[in-house]
């Protein structure tokens, strides 16, 4: 149900798998986005209860921002995103 939050760890975590689903629907492979959502639930989503949607919502805001600004990625030679865009953008990568 879009726009209905569930209390507790298994709510949030049926709440993220239904928009999951949603999401990629119209995707036939989606590697990157299947890697994320599994990270997301495994790092962030089942370590603690969620009694309301707010906490929820914004922890996992602050997550997608630390996964793609700072989180290192093995495929992009363990470096953050952000830095590996920048290198990409002054022609340094490696």
């Amino acid at each position: 149900m879009a726009g209905t939050c569930r209390t507790g760890p298994a709510g949030a975590a049926a709440y993220l798998s239904d928009h999951h689903r949603n999401w990629l629907a119209g995707c036939r492979d989606n590697a990157l986005a299947e890697s994320l959502f599994a990270s997301l639930k495994g790092e962030l989503i089942d370590t603690q209860p969620w009694p309301t949607c707010a906490p929820a919502r914004q922890a996992i805001v602050d997550y997608i921002s630390w996964y793609n600004d700072t989180r290192l990625h093995s495929t992009l030679g363990y470096r953050s995103p952000a830095e590996f865009e920048e290198q990409t953008k002054t022609g340094n990568v490696t």
